[in-house]
């Protein structure tokens, strides 16, 4: 199909978002030809339920914390009558999670399982421990995922540790298996045959500001991995292991963590473990987070690929991946609070179609999250169970629960409309026709520094050769972004264009009393010249264990097409005490290139399915165009129908956060086919029954 091409401007692909083929657009379905099985584990959750003391919201000294997860199954469970929830639980059925993943996120760092299991009676708040988790999973017919903790004991504890949680989950209750013997002795006795665990949560960005404050270097996280590794297969072979990278928008795949773990530990692991939250939406207004929600998942399938080649060329295997936790970009509440608005659903939407194609290999996938906390679709009362609130996310996987089959069946677009998209946080501009890898400018390793935004006297910068300087730090607390040098846009970079900085150097920190480890993150950052606030253009570079020691740090940012650079600055925050003694950085370069650009994307994006009787035949159909209606054909191919029932998700209003119905249709098949409009960025849904 031939569509129309040319090179955009920021400002045309805010004029011209669009471009089309003549006459409309063609949808294929071939009901015959299976594709391959849906995986239910492609549709999986998470549940918040440790100690968040440190993590969130509670100090680390706090003497309580929040148990609406270690009581209530964060509303999945009845504490008084030590079951499932009814209602929580009857709507979650609907929506047909395949998975769900325990004990949640950070919260992995603080949980010691062994608090999770035992007589009720002596649990104290801990009503929802692992026993109950399991039966959860077996009446909701949920696959369960264990994420391993990696702070919650000293390291050289921790492989032990775990391969007793095996143990507990796994084993036969025999006597060689103590663990197992007391599961059996609290009413458990055949094992539970847990099969997926993954090796901690972000853990490169340490344990938050638990007591006390720990970071793995990428060495020290392979010795926790591959000694983990080895002890819990010694209890289970058979179980399945994921290696943990570093979060994000996806386009951070080859930093030197994700490098140095694969290569020193994928070989032992089963999958890889990768958190997308993209594309960065924060503070934007709803028309250009709209436009970036719709290009991200199109982005997302080369993302995928890469980790998988990385993981190739390091590990000397494909490792498939787990996406254990994806959301959209935007986690607060300015100026709405995008994570519960129409517009996240239909990405969210978008992306689980995403994970069912084949050739992208997901071996499970879990969204963060939908049941209560700071991300919840629909909300419920701890007393009651009652449902409070539903948000206008849910929809979209109500849609998914009910519009799908068994088994994947071709389906194809022609005439497809494209649309192009300008960069953002997390996105590359989809332009033209090719993929483009971006090209090597020149660098920069001369640097102006320039301290007068230090005003401050816990803070003392100095300059310590041309691409070299230090921080004598005096007892300073609190965060600190100072601005002291810029990183201009070279010349011979096209208008319109992003700038691609890799920026490297190596820092170390000396404190002033030997051998004390700072409790605070420090390193150095980039951002947009017109700051955070109004671009949400942004890159930290720190290290996740400061030592005495040089160490080298590298990473890339790519900087909206409109910017004429980059300020370079200062990262000192989360600092839980005073902090006094040296952080110097040296060797500092910034590689500087034009940007990666993806062709324009489809429009049109469709996902057919049928039944395992093959009765009922599926078929949802995505216009991610922000701007313009679709009209389309639709041929149903070697599947005898007559009619079939619709019903369309679409909100004018895309920030809308309250809970809407779709609209309910039918549509009369003659001869296979029929035709049909769908609104600009909209979700519509098929079922069509055999004749």
């Amino acid at each position: 199909m031939k569509y129309l091409s040319r090179t955009l401007t920021a400002a045309a692909l805010a004029a011209a978002p669009a471009l089309f083929a003549a006459g409309p657009a063609v949808i294929t379905v071939d009901a015959s030809k299976v594709v391959a099985p849906v995986n239910e584990l492609g549709f999986g959750n998470n549940i918040e339920a440790a100690d968040g003391r440190g993590i969130f919201s509670e100090p680390a000294d706090a003497k309580t914390f929040n148990v609406n997860g270690v009581k209530y199954g964060q509303g999945f469970w009845d504490p008084d009558k030590n079951a499932p929830n009814p209602v929580t639980t009857g709507l979650a059925k609907t929506l047909r999670m395949g998975m769900m993943r325990y004990p949640g996120g950070c919260l992995a760092h603080n949980y010691n399982w062994t608090h999770a299991v035992g007589p009720l009676s002596e649990r104290s708040d801990w009503k929802f421990g692992i026993d109950q988790f399991m039966e959860l999973c077996r009446k909701m017919n949920w696959e369960p995922l264990f994420t391993l903790t990696d702070y919650a004991l000293p390291a050289e504890e921790l492989p032990q540790h775990l391969a007793n949680l095996v143990e507990y989950l796994n084993a036969p209750a025999t006597p060689e298996h103590p663990w197992a013997m007391k599961r059996a002795e609290w009413g458990h006795k055949e094992p539970y045959g847990v099969k997926y665990f993954e090796l901690g949560n972000e853990t490169d960005h340490g344990s938050h500001k638990t007591n006390p404050r720990r970071s793995y270097t990428p060495e020290q996280y392979i010795k926790y991995a591959t000694d983990s590794i080895k002890a819990i297969r010694k209890v289970d072979p058979t179980v399945k292991l994921g290696l943990v990278t570093v979060p994000g928008n996806g386009t951070d795949w080859n930093c030197d963590w994700n490098r140095k773990v694969i290569a020193g530990a994928g070989a032992l692991t089963d999958f890889l473990v990768i958190h997308f939250y993209g594309p960065g939406i924060g503070g934007q207004d709803a028309d250009t987070a709209l436009r970036r929600v719709l290009a991200y998942p199109d982005q997302l399938t080369l993302r995928m690929k890469q980790y998988r080649d990385l993981t190739k060329e390091l590990a000397g295997k494909e490792l498939p991946l787990a996406i254990t936790e994806y959301n959209i970009g935007g986690s607060g509440n300015d100026p709405f609070p995008v994570r519960f608005t129409y517009l996240a659903g239909l990405m969210n939407a978008d992306l689980m179609r995403l994970w069912q194609q084949p050739e992208n290999k997901v071996e499970f996938a879990n969204y963060w999250h939908i049941l209560n906390g700071w991300w919840g679709a629909y909300r419920s009362n701890d007393a009651d169970g009652k449902i409070t609130e539903r948000k206008a996310t849910l929809p979209f996987f109500e849609v998914w629960g009910k519009y799908r089959g068994t088994e994947i069946v071709a389906s194809s677009v022609a005439g497809n409309p494209r649309v192009t998209a300008a960069v953002g946080p997390g996105l590359m501009p989809s332009i033209g026709d090719v993929y483009s890898a971006g090209t090597k400018i020149g660098e920069q390793t001369s640097f102006k520094f320039n301290f007068t935004g230090f005003n401050r006297s816990d803070i003392v910068p100095r300059s310590t050769g041309r691409n070299s300087l230090e921080f004598t730090l005096n007892n300073a607390k609190g965060n600190c972004y100072t601005i002291f040098s810029r990183i201009n846009r070279p010349k011979n970079l096209p208008n319109g264009e992003s700038l691609a900085i890799t920026l490297s150097f190596e820092m170390r920190f000396v404190p002033d009393k030997k051998g004390e480890v700072p409790q605070a993150t420090m390193g150095l950052g980039l951002c947009d010249p017109r700051g955070w606030d109004k671009t949400m253009s942004a890159a930290a570079f720190t290290h996740a264990s400061l030592s005495d020691q040089w160490t080298k740090v590298s990473k890339s940012f790519t900087t909206l097409s409109d910017a004429d650079g980059s300020d370079m600055l200062l990262r000192f925050e989360e600092a839980k005490a005073p902090v006094s003694g040296k952080l110097e950085f040296r060797d500092i370069k910034a590689e500087l290139g034009g940007g990666e650009k993806f062709p324009a994307y489809p429009a049109i994006a469709t996902f057919a399915t049928k039944s395992a009787d093959g009765k009922s035949l599926y078929l949802l159909v995505f216009n991610k165009d922000p701007d313009n209606a679709v009209n389309a054909e639709i041929e149903l191919k070697n599947f005898k129908t007559a009619s079939g029932e619709s019903i369309q998700l679409y909100q004018e209003k895309v920030e809308a956060t309250d809970y809407f119905s779709g609209l309910a249709g039918t549509v009369t098949v003659k001869d296979g086919k029929f035709s049909a409009t769908y609104p600009k960025h909209s979700l519509t849904a098929y079922e069509f029954k055999l004749q």
